[in-house]
């Protein structure tokens, strides 16, 4: 096996055909001809001395060993991208690329201003969001589609190839409808017998319903609703008896149709934080964004 000689031009190959499922097409989105790109993965077959792709008449697909030097290519890709963009950047030239994952809360609170004063300085540097919270987010900072994250993370943390900087903590409420038999209910065991809906993975933020009734010494009410998007829960529990864990300020903007009730009970802070990889290198402009995020949320609590 010799990988010494292999060269980006047959990474990018590789990548192209996981991407567009066929020889031709990747040959296509390339620039080059169907020959010259099969001699070219060929090659690359023999360097590394098992097979990488799976030829069909449907196209092609990558094998386990194809998947594994594919991930390792979009590391590599991510990491020319950024080198390339810091160059850029080093010049004065405020251009390149921005990826980040943002959680719905802090999307809706501070990020959109930070955005807006990030633009007037780097106008021309493209900024690509993607909603997720913990644990998808995981996934995006394992293939390096991403620069940093802004959202909530476990409690245990996300471990020591991670670096975490807490922006703000926002305050969760029990959220109803309007006239709902329980609106004015002061404590949390009064909703023992009523349906909570989860929102957010179960081993990320959908947890909180679980952890809020254990710390009581309750049991956990019944879930039968799962939802993805904190938006989407604020118009259920409008038009239903559902009940759900709203952060404050949403249920304060949604005030028509949704109710807080006055539970006893101290419930647990949601944790916003900055999230960045020690394995990734960012490039200036992606620290200014990340600067213009902590200054927006640190000027949020005086509103």
């Amino acid at each position: 096996m010799s990988l010494t000689d292999i060269t980006f031009a047959q990474l990018r190959a590789l990548l192209a055909v996981q991407r567009n499922g066929s020889i031709t097409s990747a040959a296509a989105a390339l620039g080059v001809t169907q020959p010259v790109l099969t001699r070219g993965l060929r090659l690359l077959e023999q360097q590394v001395g098992v097979g990488l792709l799976q030829r069909s008449a449907r196209g092609a697909s990558l094998t386990p060993y194809g998947l594994a030097l594919v991930e390792r290519a979009q590391r590599i890709e991510e990491e020319l991208r950024r080198a390339k963009d810091e160059l850029l950047q080093m010049q004065g030239k405020v251009s390149g690329n921005i990826s980040m994952a943002c959680s719905p809360i802090p999307m809706m609170l501070f990020v959109p201003e930070a955005i807006g004063h990030f633009r007037r300085t780097f106008t021309d540097v493209q900024v690509r969001v993607t909603e997720a919270v913990y644990p998808e987010l995981m996934n995006e900072f394992r293939q390096e589609s991403i620069d940093f994250a802004i959202g909530p993370i476990p409690e245990r943390g996300l471990g020591r190839d991670f670096k975490t900087t807490k922006l703000m903590d926002v305050e969760l409420v029990v959220a109803v409808r309007k006239g709902h038999r329980k609106a004015h209910s002061k404590s949390i065991k009064d909703f023992l017998e009523e349906d909570w809906m989860v929102m957010g993975p179960p081993d990320g933020p959908g947890a909180i319903v679980g952890q809020v009734f254990e710390k009581y010494g309750l049991q956990a009410p019944a879930t039968p609703l799962y939802l993805e998007t904190v938006w989407s829960a604020l118009e259920v529990i409008r038009h239903s008896d559902l009940i759900g864990f709203i952060p404050r300020p949403l249920a304060l903007w949604a005030a028509q149709g949704i109710a807080v009730a006055p539970v006893v009970e101290v419930l647990p802070l949601l944790r916003i934080h900055a999230i960045t990889s020690k394995k990734t290198i960012l490039t200036p402009a992606a620290r200014a964004l990340i600067s213009a995020i902590r200054a927006s949320a640190a000027g949020y609590h005086a509103i």
